[in-house]
């Protein structure tokens, strides 16, 4: 349980899974607004995202 709860936090906090993502592997419901990505501030060009 550990072990799952900290892979899901970095895989979170690096942007990888969305919150909703998480829920689903837990058979768990979906909950507003959790399709959201984050995005590691040092992954931005200062303080901003870059557009391609």
């Amino acid at each position: 349980m550990k072990a799952r709860a900290e892979f899901y936090t970095k895989q979170l906090q690096n942007g990888a899974l969305s919150p909703n993502e998480i829920r689903a592997l837990e058979d768990m419901n979906p909950r507003d607004e959790g399709d959201v990505y984050l995005r590691p501030m040092n992954m931005l060009h200062n303080g901003r995202e870059v557009s391609s």
